[in-house]
């Protein structure tokens, strides 16, 4: 909910799902040019973001996709947590509470263009 309010913030259109069954299912459903990129939470029910990443890795290369960028939320700052997001198909990892910074950093790597609201 905090990174919504941020990204809202900053003038990202968010779209959020409950978990990673969800987030697979989503990404079934929508052509290949939908999203610029994925904030993926780690520990969610159901289906956990590693193995969400996993599925919509497989589909994005059993459909010839394009490739969505998808950076780990996790409030475990630990090596090993990076390297098990990186292994599962992830492309970043940022650590909560998040920050605004850490987010338009994010972004900012991968080149997802940010149009501040007017005030």
């Amino acid at each position: 909910e905090i990174a919504t309010a941020l990204l809202e913030e900053i003038g990202i259109i968010v779209d959020s799902v409950e978990d990673g069954t969800d987030a697979v299912e989503r990404m079934n459903e929508v052509d290949d040019e939908r999203y610029d990129l994925i904030f993926m939470d780690i520990q969610m029910p159901k289906m956990d973001g590693y193995e969400a990443t996993r599925q919509i890795r497989f589909i994005e290369h059993s459909e010839n996709r394009l490739h969505t960028p998808i950076v780990a939320m996790s409030a475990n700052a630990f090596i090993e947590d990076r390297e098990k997001a990186r292994m599962s198909g992830m492309n970043g990892y940022i650590t909560k509470p998040v920050s605004i910074d850490e987010i338009r950093n994010v972004l900012t790597e991968h080149q997802v263009i940010v149009s501040e609201p007017e005030r």
